[in-house]
């Protein structure tokens, strides 16, 4: 198989050469100084000041060898839309420009702990057999403190994938989409020789979405001989102590033709690392009259999409499904202006 390479394709799917991975790594270690490092599950997080903002991305696998890969990164805005913080494609490491990410930060300058950002990343894992790059698709994600982040020049990103080796891409300016979802998510475009291929998520439908709506965390249900309790009660406490985090999740489910072919359960929305309690609600009820079910917990924001995976090659150049889905689900709590979570 020839080298990857462009081939002929529109200016947004120019393909970066490895030198230029190596030469934003080589400047990374020269004119920049390392002053917080947070090391967390499936990821890393570094701040430093320098010469030059920048956001850098840096994919590799369990060993921790680079791999070849196009990463799209979103955040999610506290009014429920979505910053394209920005894409790229590379070998290992890669440079973005940092105001997108600054501008996103800055709508959660009263948040505690870290916000999220999603990554929808696309690899090369090894070749398939016509010798060309056979693809892997994974939705993850890392957390940033909007406070560290936004006083600090650069911030520099590690993230694992499952991966025996991995395309290449530009940067795109940040935009906004007004509703969840994002209608389109780049992958990037892979080239050898005299073919080529260009793959993006495109939105297919939504199950379910809501904003500022109560999602329990405890419940109780008494249906039969309620008229025998003396008393019942439902609780939900939430803190945070010494160096411990608690993370509100997300996940995605990858599937192809219906099959399951990849889950990943490490998509971060916030995390929360101060010495505080967030959530403390409680519910009770004596000598219950009547057969009771209630629950309590947080206000929040949910959202669940599919995408279906679409490829543009010479043999489908107006695009035609791969046969790839992805389930989205996103939650997060809502905040007040104290700090703590609102509660039900």
């Amino acid at each position: 198989m020839g080298a990857l390479k462009p081939a002929g394709l529109p200016a947004r799917y120019v393909i970066v050469g490895a030198a230029s991975a190596l030469a934003a790594a080589v400047f990374w270690l020269v004119y920049t100084w390392p002053v917080a490092v947070q090391y967390l599950p499936h990821f890393s997080v570094e701040y430093s000041n320098g010469v030059g903002r920048a956001l850098q991305l840096e994919v590799v696998n369990e060993t921790g060898r680079p791999v070849v890969f196009c990463a799209t990164l979103y955040g999610w805005l506290p009014n429920g839309s979505f910053a394209q913080i920005g894409w790229r494609c590379g070998e290992g490491a890669v440079s973005m420009d940092k105001s997108s990410l600054d501008e996103y930060l800055r709508h959660f300058a009263g948040v505690p702990g870290e916000v999220g950002v999603i990554a929808f990343i696309t690899y090369v894992s090894g070749t398939d057999r016509s010798g060309r790059p056979a693809l892997a698709r994974s939705a993850a994600g890392f957390t940033v403190d909007p406070r560290e982040a936004l006083r600090r020049d650069a911030v520099r990103v590690t993230m694992r994938v499952k991966s025996r080796g991995a395309p290449r891409r530009q940067v795109a300016a940040a935009k906004y989409s007004l509703q969840w979802p994002p209608q389109q998510i780049d992958e990037g475009c892979y080239a050898a020789d005299n073919w080529y291929v260009c793959y993006y998520w495109q939105y297919d439908y939504s199950y379910e979405t809501a904003y500022h709506t109560r999602i329990p965390l405890a419940a109780v249900r008494v249906f039969y001989d309620y008229y025998k309790y003396y008393g019942l009660r439902v609780k939900a406490y939430l803190q945070v102590q010494g160096s411990n985090y608690v993370y509100f999740r997300g996940s995605a489910a990858i599937k192809y033709k219906g099959v399951s072919s990849g889950y990943s359960a490490d998509i971060f929305t916030i995390t929360l690392k101060n010495e505080t309690v967030y959530l403390d609600t409680e519910k009770s009820w004596l000598y219950p009259s009547r057969p009771i079910m209630a629950a309590v917990g947080f206000y929040g924001d949910y959202a669940v999409a599919r995408y279906k995976e679409m490829k543009i090659d010479p043999l489908c150049p107006s695009g035609c499904e791969t046969g790839y889905t992805a389930d989205v689900y996103l939650a997060r709590p809502t905040f007040l202006h104290n700090g703590t979570i609102e509660k039900f």
